[in-house]
C-alpha cells in the first residue's frame, strides 16, 4: 500500500489538497483504499456516499468531485444513461 501511494508521487497524476473525491466503493476494494490514502496523504477531501448506488447523481451534484475513481460497470451504467438521454433527443443536421 505504501509503495502504491508513494509511485503516485511521481506519476504525471498530481492530487492537491484542493481536490475532492466521492467514495462510493467499499474500503476493502484496494483500489479504493490506495486511492483514500493517497488523498489523505495530500490533503484532499473525500466525500462518502449516502450508500445507495441507484442515488449516486445526487451526492455527486452535492459534492461536485473533482476526482472520480470508479470501476467499469458504474461508468457503464453512466455511459448508457447519457446514451438513453442523447438518442431520445431530436438532432438538427
Amino acid at each position: 500500500m505504501l509503495a502504491a501511494v508513494a509511485s503516485c508521487q511521481y506519476s504525471s497524476i498530481k492530487v492537491y489538497s484542493t481536490d475532492y473525491h466521492l467514495t462510493y466503493l467499499p474500503l476493502a476494494h484496494v483500489a479504493e483504499r490506495s486511492v483514500c490514502i493517497n488523498l489523505m496523504y495530500n490533503g484532499a477531501v473525500i466525500g462518502i456516499f449516502n450508500g445507495n448506488l441507484k442515488k449516486i447523481k445526487e451526492d455527486l451534484s452535492l459534492l461536485r468531485p473533482t476526482l472520480f475513481i470508479g470501476v467499469p460497470r458504474v461508468y457503464n451504467k453512466f455511459h448508457a444513461a447519457i446514451m438513453k438521454k442523447v438518442s431520445g433527443q431530436n438532432q438538427i443536421v
